[in-house]
């Protein structure tokens, strides 16, 4: 009789062990699926969050250089901007000019706590001069969501977008005209510039701070969105744009390449990069580059727990029940029946329990996996941001809040892979249990094992 035959014939022999057998696999792979579900759902959620966020690089200040220049002061020069973009590797670019204007003929909105605010700041805001509004990082972030209308696009001259809230406020439709004027009492406007403009509103965005404020200026319903030749005229730039200073300019790769070859064609350019630097995309969306790393450690913790766990749960139920089968034993290897045969037929018990086990658990993980997700995903977000508090000071602004950009949901299903994995490791773990557990019985001899039955 063959040694699987003899496996077969025990599991349908001993049904209580074998469903209690079934019920300790079902649930031990019911954690590792669970696991494994996660991490996989967790890569394709990353893998999709670095195709529409992270894919770029950013030529910005350096603090250390620029730390004394108020409130987002520029000094990134077009030329520079075009040395970058020489680069084979770049498929498109942003670059972003900030001018601080009065909301003429119009109200912003105010924080509650802002009545001591100055009358030189209290109708200041930002208009964010872009060539593209598409691709800017607020928009990308999802921190703004564009629901009326079109964006910025390069040949824009004196268009805007708005935030619904000041549309509604101000009683402004698509089409209408603001009236914009430089605010010379902040640190920005060097050149104390006092210029006007009255651009057409083209697009309507929507979005909410994450966190409270400081100032008015820091309230997405007062960002203003626009083209660069309307900040360069604001700013009191010649109009061909050859003494333009940016805030930034990011620049994103072709498919096929990747952003450290922007980087290094970057870098052998004649730039002071003492007073610049490049920095990856995906270091600005710090808390869901640490949520996602958060994410891939929990789900192994889980998996690795739950593997070790079975191997010692099953290699002490084994024991418990070597014992009992120890005449068994000794009758099948004084028939001549080799060690290697029965180690085999064992695993083949347990392999046999398992592939049910493994169709079970399936429909088992199904019912759990999603609550492990968003578990999971709250544990892993509150531990980023947590740590993200503890190391630098995020503002609330758009621009600023794209560090706390998170992965809000985390859509969990059971992949075809996972199973497969799944099956591996249980087989694995089988073979290291039935291994560990039959290692004191195998040592014994046959005559020493009938012994103790006489």
């Amino acid at each position: 009789m063959s040694y699987f035959k003899r496996a077969w014939l025990y599991i349908t022999r001993k049904k209580v062990k074998t469903l209690l057998m079934l019920l300790v696999l079902v649930f031990m792979s019911t954690a590792i699926l669970s696991g494994l579900a996660v991490k996989t759902s967790m890569r394709k959620s990353a893998e999709k969050l670095e195709r529409t966020l992270f894919a770029g690089v950013t030529l910005q200040n350096d603090i250390r250089y620029t730390s004394d220049q108020g409130r987002g002061l520029g000094t990134v020069t077009n030329d520079d901007i075009n040395k970058v973009l020489q680069s084979k590797h770049v498929k498109d670019h942003v670059k972003r000019m900030i001018a601080t204007v009065d909301f003429k003929d119009g109200e912003l909105k105010h924080l509650e706590d802002e009545s001591q605010t100055k009358p030189t700041v209290k109708k200041a805001t930002d208009v964010v001069g872009v060539n593209k509004s598409e691709i800017e990082g607020k928009f990308r972030s999802g921190a703004l969501k564009l629901i009326k209308g079109r964006h910025i696009t390069e040949g824009d001259k004196n268009k805007v977008l708005i935030h619904e809230d000041l549309a509604k406020r101000n009683n402004l439709k698509l089409g209408d005209k603001l009236k914009l004027t430089t605010n010379t009492a902040v640190v920005e406007n060097e050149n104390k510039a006092k210029k006007t403009a009255r651009p057409e509103i083209v697009g309507i965005f929507s979005g909410k701070n994450t966190k409270t404020p400081a100032s008015h200026l820091e309230l997405y319903e007062n960002i203003i969105i626009g083209d660069l030749g309307m900040t360069r005229a604001l700013n009191s730039y010649r109009s061909n744009g050859k003494d333009d200073v940016y805030n930034d300019a990011s620049f994103f790769a072709k498919q096929g390449s990747n952003t450290q070859s922007i980087i290094n064609d970057a870098q052998k350019k004649d730039i002071d990069w003492q007073k610049y630097q490049m920095i990856k995309n995906g270091s600005y969306f710090a808390v869901a580059n640490s949520m996602i790393n958060g994410i891939y450690k929990l789900s192994n913790t889980i998996l690795g727990s739950s593997v070790v766990i079975m191997i010692i749960l099953l290699t002490l139920i084994l024991l418990m029940w070597m014992k009992e089968r120890k005449k068994e034993l000794a009758i099948l290897m004084s028939l001549g029946i080799s060690k290697g045969k029965l180690l085999m037929q064992y695993i083949s018990e347990l392999l046999m329990v398992f592939v049910v086990g493994i169709g079970v658990s399936v429909l088992t993980t199904k019912a759990v996996v999603q609550r492990v997700g968003d578990h999971v995903l709250q544990k892993a977000q509150s531990s980023s941001t947590a740590d993200l508090a503890g190391q630098v000071n995020v503002g609330a602004d758009a621009d600023t809040s794209v560090l706390s950009k998170t992965i809000d949901h985390l859509t969990v299903s059971i992949q075809k892979m996972d199973v497969a994995y799944l099956a591996l490791i249980g087989i694995a773990v089988i073979v290291i249990a039935v291994v560990l557990a039959s290692i004191p019985m195998l040592k014994s001899k046959p005559k020493q094992l009938l012994s103790e039955f006489e």
